[in-house]
């Protein structure tokens, strides 16, 4: 895989409005939408063409990249890195670590580059959903791509499965409704076939929404198609 990932024009595409109980204003309707790496790390322009790739970044002052709430970003870059982290400040949680995982050091160990990207997306109360992204650079020009969504539990620190978030069998209608959504979506647009995971979700609690997030095969690794859904 290389970093020439192809990107199709996407429009956002609209799912069914359905009225409340009590008959009043019509609930947010559902959206799929393409995310890609570079939408999330916004970095300078790059002679290799490319819609998902992280590139090279500094680091922020005092290390700290965004921070939303008591939930914050920090990032710790050297010459052939930077990675990001997710720390939650009201629980003293670090929910993503700094430290290069196992398959990072060992690019790092052979002389490639790693950039690790971590945007929140919403927090609550209760929950912490980030998007995390990486360009992993070896053999040269090689990049590998990845992008994911994941929910932490702010009691335990733990990325959750989607029934942990949902009652059991809410979990089952949504992860229904989305599998419909993405297969009509992916039809629509000529993509490859994505894959839900149970892990891959977002939680909004302001609004009641809920995003399963369809993570890419290998020709549009460093892409997700969210699907947001009104529970």
């Amino acid at each position: 895989m290389t970093a020439e990932n192809p990107k199709p024009k996407i429009e956002t595409v609209p799912g069914p409005t359905s009225l409340s109980k009590d008959g009043g204003a019509p609930s947010p309707p559902d959206e799929v939408s393409l995310v890609s790496l570079d939408e999330l790390a916004p970095t300078p322009p790059s002679p290799i063409p490319s819609t998902a790739l992280v590139r090279s970044r500094e680091q922020p002052t005092g290390g700290v990249r965004e921070r939303t709430g008591d939930v914050s970003v920090v990032s710790h870059c050297e010459k052939q890195s930077c990675m990001d982290g997710l720390q939650d400040l009201r629980t003293k949680r670090e929910l993503i670590a700094l430290a290069p995982t196992r398959d990072e050091r060992a690019t790092l160990d052979g002389q490639g580059s790693v950039q690790r990207v971590v945007k929140i997306a919403h927090t609550s109360d209760g929950f912490v959903s980030v998007y995390t992204g990486s360009t992993n650079i070896s053999d040269g020009a090689k990049a590998n791509n990845s992008l994911s969504c994941a929910t932490y539990g702010r009691g335990t620190g733990r990325p959750l499965n989607l029934k942990d978030a949902v009652p059991p069998k809410e979990a089952l209608a949504l992860t229904h409704r989305a599998e419909m959504m993405l297969e009509a979506f992916q039809r629509k647009h000529g993509l490859p076939a994505y894959r839900l995971t149970p892990k891959g979700f977002l939680h909004d609690a302001s609004s009641g929404r809920v995003a399963l997030c369809a993570e890419a095969p290998t020709p549009m690794a460093g892409t997700v198609i969210v699907i947001w859904l009104q529970q």
